[in-house]
C-alpha cells in the first residue's frame, strides 16, 4: 500500500498553452511521451462502494492493465492524502473475477469481496496524461500530471482538464507552495472532487432527451389591448 499525496488543480482548456510556457512547467523533466489512459470505475447498482468511501478502478495504460482501490479522503483546497492499492490485472477482467487479497485494510477487503458478484461499470474516464518531474530545493520531487479528456457515463459526457501535483519526496507544504505559485500566475483553481466523485455525480445526472429544452419555456405574454 502507498499513501497518495496529491493536489489537484482545474484549468480551462484555453489556458493549457500558458501552462506549457510557464518556467516551472518547462523546468520539469518529461517522463516519456504522453499516455492515453482508459479507466473503468466499478460499483454495485446501489453504489455501495461509493457510499463506503471506496473507489474501484481498472485501467488500461498501453499494454499494462491495472486494478486500483482507493479510499476517499477529505480534500482541502485540492490537497488530499489517501491510501491506494494498485496491482496488475488481466486484460478486460470480469469484475467478479478481480482479486483483492493485496488490499491491506481488512474492512475494505471484506466489503469488496462481499460485493464482487454485483460489480458493474458505472462510468469511465478517457484522457491523455503528460507527466513531468520537478525537483525543487533539497530532496523535493513533485510529479506534474496534465490530464485532458472526458468522463463518460452512458450518453453523458463531461470534459476533463486538470493538473495533478503528486508528491514523490518532500512535504505537503511543498505541494501547497508550488500550487500557490502556479495559481498566482495562471487561471488554475483547487479541485476538491476526485475523478471518481465527478464520475458518480455525472452518472446520477438525468439524461436530457434530444429536442428537450434545457429550461422550461415561459408562457407568451398576453397581447396588450
Amino acid at each position: 500500500m502507498a499513501d497518495e499525496i496529491e493536489l489537484k488543480l482545474a484549468l480551462p482548456p484555453a489556458a493549457v498553452r500558458r501552462l506549457r510556457r510557464h518556467p516551472l512547467f518547462i523546468a520539469a523533466a518529461p517522463l516519456g511521451p504522453p499516455r492515453l489512459l482508459d479507466n473503468r470505475y466499478l460499483d454495485t447498482p446501489a453504489r455501495e462502494l461509493a457510499a463506503a468511501g471506496i473507489a474501484l478502478r481498472t485501467r488500461r495504460d498501453g499494454r499494462r492493465r491495472l486494478r486500483t482501490v482507493k479510499i476517499a479522503a477529505r480534500s482541502v483546497k485540492g490537497l488530499s492524502r489517501r491510501p491506494e492499492w494498485e496491482v496488475p490485472c488481466p486484460a478486460d477482467p470480469e469484475p467478479a473475477s478481480l482479486d483483492f487479497s493485496d488490499v491491506g485494510a481488512a474492512s475494505v477487503r471484506r466489503r469488496l469481496a462481499r460485493h464482487a458478484a454485483a460489480l458493474r461499470e458505472v462510468f469511465a474516464t478517457r484522457f491523455r496524461r503528460e507527466t513531468r518531474r520537478l525537483r525543487v530545493g533539497d530532496g523535493v520531487s513533485i510529479l506534474l500530471m496534465l490530464d485532458r479528456g472526458e468522463i463518460r457515463a452512458g450518453r453523458r459526457r463531461e470534459s476533463l482538464c486538470e493538473l495533478e501535483l503528486e508528491l514523490e519526496r518532500g512535504r505537503a507544504s511543498d505541494l501547497r507552495r508550488l500550487a500557490a505559485t502556479l495559481c498566482a500566475e495562471l487561471p488554475l483553481r483547487p479541485e476538491d472532487r476526485s475523478k471518481a466523485e465527478r464520475g458518480h455525480a455525472l452518472a446520477a445526472r438525468p439524461v436530457r432527451r434530444a429536442g428537450t429544452p434545457s429550461r422550461p419555456r415561459s408562457r407568451p405574454r398576453a397581447a396588450r389591448r
